[in-house]
């Protein structure tokens, strides 16, 4: 189960008492950093198709994974 629905799923959804808010806000910000990751991964692979047209776009798919792996 992903870290997000875990964090959703223990506490209801509910925001009862300072605890679940900071739950919930913790899976608010965790969604909203993997949008704006996406976002950033989407522009990166657009300008480097555009500066490398030899590349294939499944070519800079398998960078990139390879990238993001390295980092985790």
């Amino acid at each position: 189960m992903d870290i997000v629905e875990r964090l959703r799923s223990h506490w209801g959804g509910e925001r009862i008492a300072d605890v679940s808010t900071d739950v919930a806000d913790a899976a608010d910000e965790i969604e909203r950093l993997r949008t704006n990751q996406s976002i950033i991964i989407a522009l990166f692979r657009i300008y480097m198709i555009r500066l490398n047209p030899d590349y294939s776009e499944e070519e800079f798919d398998k960078h990139i994974a390879n990238m993001l792996e390295e980092k985790e």
